[in-house]
C-alpha cells in the first residue's frame, strides 16, 4: 500500500506541479504555460468517463501494473526531449501520463477496496494518506532542491534531464517491486461483448448520479478548490521571475525548501480538519 500509493502521488505532482517550474525555467510564457499546464490536468478531471471500462476490462493489478510502467516510460522521454526546448512534444507526454496516472488512480483505489476487509481498509487509510503526501514532498520540495542544487554545477536542461530521469527510475522500481509484492486478489473478468461493456457503463453512470445531493455536492467539490486552482499555476513563476520583472528572483532549490514547509503545514492542518 505504500508503494502503491507513492506511485500515484509522483505523476499526480509531476504533471500540476513540476511541469510549471519546468517550463517556466525553459523560457515558456506565463499565459501558454498557465493555460497547457491546465489543460494537461484534465484527464484527473473527466475520469469517472472512463472508471466503467477500468472496472469491467482485465483486473484492477493490471491496470495497476501496466500504467505504471507506462508512466515510467513517458518520464524517461520527457527527461530526454522536454529540458531540449521540445514543448509540444513535452505537452503530448504530460498529457499521456496524465491519462495513464488517472487511469492508475482508479484501479489503485478499486484494487484497495478488493485486497483488503473493511478492517484493514480503516487501518491503512492513513497510511496511504501519508505515502500520498511524501510523494507531494519528493516532487515538490526534495526534487525542486535537487534541480537546484544541479544548476549550480551543471545547467538548467542537464537539471531537469536527471531529475526526471530519477522520477522515470522510481516508478520503474516501484512496478517491478509490484509485480512481485501485489496479492492477485481478483479473477479476471469473463469476456463481455460490446453492447454489455456499454449497458454496464450505463448501469454505473446512472447510479452515480441517482445518489442525493450529487449536483449540489459536484458543485461544491469544484468551486471549493478554484482559489487554490487558480494560485498555484503562478505561484513558482512569481517565485522565479526576476525582480525587475516583479518576481522575487529566487532559486529553484529555495522554492522547494519553502514548498516543503508549506506541506508539513498542509499536513498539520490536515490533521486538524479531520480532528
Amino acid at each position: 500500500m505504500p508503494t502503491l500509493y507513492l506511485a500515484e502521488g509522483i505523476p499526480y505532482f509531476l504533471v500540476t506541479s513540476i511541469s510549471v517550474t519546468l517550463f517556466a525555467q525553459l523560457g515558456v510564457p506565463n499565459s501558454e504555460m498557465a493555460l497547457f499546464t491546465s489543460l494537461i490536468a484534465f484527464p484527473w478531471v473527466v475520469k469517472p468517463l472512463w472508471s466503467p471500462f477500468v472496472d469491467v476490462l482485465r483486473t484492477k493489478r493490471w491496470w495497476v501494473l501496466t500504467m505504471q510502467i507506462m508512466m515510467a516510460v513517458t518520464a524517461a522521454l520527457l527527461a530526454w526531449l522536454a529540458p531540449q526546448g521540445h514543448f509540444t512534444i513535452a505537452l503530448i507526454l504530460f498529457t499521456i501520463t496524465a491519462f495513464c496516472s488517472a487511469t492508475h488512480d482508479i484501479a489503485a483505489d478499486g484494487y484497495y477496496m478488493i485486497a483488503l476487509n473493511a478492517h484493514d481498509q480503516s487501518a491503512y487509510v492513513g497510511l496511504r494518506s501519508t505515502f500520498y503526501r511524501i510523494a507531494n514532498i519528493f516532487c515538490q520540495s526534495l526534487l525542486l532542491m535537487l534541480v537546484g542544487w544541479l544548476q549550480k554545477r551543471t545547467d538548467i536542461p542537464s537539471s531537469w534531464t536527471y531529475a526526471l530521469l530519477l522520477c522515470s527510475a522510481i516508478l520503474a522500481l516501484i512496478a517491478l517491486w509490484h509485480t512481485w509484492s501485489m496479492p492477485r486478489v481478483e479473477e479476471p473478468s469473463a469476456p463481455m461483448n460490446a453492447r454489455a461493456i456499454w449497458r454496464e457503463v450505463g448501469q454505473v453512470f446512472a447510479d452515480f448520479f441517482r445518489k442525493p445531493g450529487i449536483v449540489l455536492a459536484l458543485c461544491f467539490m469544484l468551486i471549493y478548490r478554484l482559489p487554490e486552482a487558480l494560485l498555484l499555476k503562478l505561484c513558482n513563476p512569481f517565485f522565479l521571475a526576476a525582480q525587475e520583472q516583479g518576481g522575487l528572483g529566487i532559486t529553484v532549490d529555495t522554492i522547494g525548501q519553502i514548498t516543503g514547509i508549506g506541506v508539513v503545514l498542509m499536513l498539520l492542518g490536515g490533521i486538524g480538519g479531520g480532528i
